[in-house]
């Protein structure tokens, strides 16, 4: 997938997700942009057949420059998207976690498309890169997340997991991954 429209900027981010539609019998995606000049992140949205030619579909959902004939869905820097199988509340079907200023955020969405925001945001502290997960066993939400740590005295980005079994509230961060010597 490349870069092709002026709200993707100069390249396009795979931090997102793509999940098969059996539905509609085609793949979906959820990957990121950073639009420099105006230092802003989007999440946009593409679908494809074969993996390999995305269409990027005009939705109207947001606004740029003036247009909502793009493929923007929210603004978020990181996105993780989450198709949630076992949620009971079909509002609540697709989850989100991102980073925005002041910390990782979390939305939720019946279709992919359109997203609610969390009541409680940030759900956790910092904002770098964040991958979103479920434990196909116990169906626990697994955040993985980047955030500061001295490792033998030095200034790090180190990789921090949190747990969840609603969404909503969060275990205390435990380190899972730091450099070794």
């Amino acid at each position: 997938i490349e870069p092709d429209r002026p709200w993707e900027g100069q390249r396009v981010y795979v931090y997102g997700s793509v999940y098969f539609d059996e539905t509609a019998g085609q793949l979906r995606l959820w990957y990121m942009t950073r639009v420099h000049a105006l230092k802003r992140d989007f999440l946009l949205h593409a679908t494809s057949r074969d993996g390999v030619r995305w269409t990027k579909p005009s939705l109207g959902l947001h606004a740029f420059e003036g247009s909502s004939e793009n493929n923007i869905l929210f603004g978020i820097h990181s996105p993780s998207v989450l198709l949630d199988t076992r949620e009971t509340d079909p509002t609540k079907r697709y989850k989100m976690l991102g980073a925005k200023s002041g910390g990782y955020h979390a939305a939720f969405s019946a279709d992919g498309l359109h997203w609610t925001r969390y009541p409680k945001n940030p759900v956790l502290k910092y904002s770098d890169t964040i991958t979103l997960t479920q434990d196909s066993t116990t169906g626990e939400y697994l955040a993985f997340h980047k955030r500061p740590a001295k490792v033998r005295g030095f200034g790090r980005r180190v990789v921090w997991l949190s747990r969840s079994r609603d969404f909503h509230e969060w275990t205390e961060p435990e380190l899972v991954f730091a450099p070794d010597e």
